[in-house]
């Protein structure tokens, strides 16, 4: 039986046909019908971004869900039980007494994640923006933290620096990687094959700008100075808008690849 998570990842490209649609369509009325261009373009980055922000949190119910039916409590990393354990403790730190005692007890009963203590405040729908701050902290959540550290140097970043048809090729290798990897409980991910590091990041420095974090908060700017009426034109050519669109179909499938890797390993760990 297929998972929650590789449903979800068979529907990315399906999700995108709205966006794509307005780009091919910016296209033709570039020359044709300016003011018809600038609001298509406006239209494409609100979009891009919401889908993002979508992501970000189905991504974790897909991830819960699959630990719910195929699999236990017992059985999920300590990062994930804990991160659901600190709901009914407040306790700040992971590996409090409160925190072990409380694991200790649920690993006994028929205990079921829900989606709620694995997203912060700004991801359940009180700031729509799906931040680096907001990305890292719902990562941290699954045990994975510093999540943009992390991909930095790896083949992902060829994205800022290759030819389209190689971004394209790499989107697409993603793609497949991330589909067949999560076809089956638990999952197979293979992160060196993008050039990530494969060992145990949860300790890992976190670096203060990335070209992920660069590009994503130049892609919030957009959104926001569209949506507080700020920016009332578009500056982005069909070129551009394509690339971002790109980089965030990238981004989506690497949460998928560093989450599914670190946060629910194929070897699943008991109490």
């Amino acid at each position: 039986m297929k998972t929650f998570v590789n449903y979800l990842v068979n529907s990315i490209e399906d999700q995108w046909k709205e966006v794509d649609v307005l780009i091919e369509r910016s296209a033709e009325e570039q020359d044709k019908n300016p003011t018809l261009y600038s609001a298509l373009c406006r239209a494409s980055i609100v979009l891009m971004v919401a889908h993002l922000e979508g992501f970000t949190k189905e991504v974790a119910r897909a991830i819960l869900d699959d630990a719910n039916k195929f699999s236990s409590f017992k059985e999920t990393p300590y990062p994930i039980q804990a991160t659901f354990c600190k709901t009914f403790t407040g306790a700040d730190k992971e590996d409090s007494n409160q925190t072990r005692e409380l694991i200790s007890l649920l690993c006994g009963l028929e205990t079921k994640f829900s989606l709620e203590p694995f997203l912060i405040e700004s991801a359940r729908g009180n700031n729509k923006n799906p931040s680096p701050r907001v990305i890292d902290k719902v990562c941290a959540n699954f045990g994975v933290n510093n999540f943009f550290s992390r991909i930095d140097n790896s083949r992902l970043d060829n994205i800022f620096r290759d030819v389209r048809s190689d971004i394209e090729a790499l989107l697409k290798e993603l793609m497949h990687h991330t589909s067949v990897g999560t076809k089956v409980y638990p999952y197979s991910m293979n992160v060196s094959e993008f050039g990530i590091d494969a060992s145990d990041y949860r300790g890992g420095s976190k670096r203060a700008n990335t070209f992920w974090i660069t590009f994503l908060d130049q892609l919030l700017e957009s959104r926001n100075g569209i949506a507080h009426g700020s920016s009332t034109t578009n500056s982005l050519s069909v070129g551009e808008l394509i690339d971002f669109r790109n980089k965030v179909a990238v981004l989506q499938h690497a949460l998928v690849l560093v989450l599914c890797h670190e946060a629910l390993p194929k070897q699943m760990r008991a109490c």
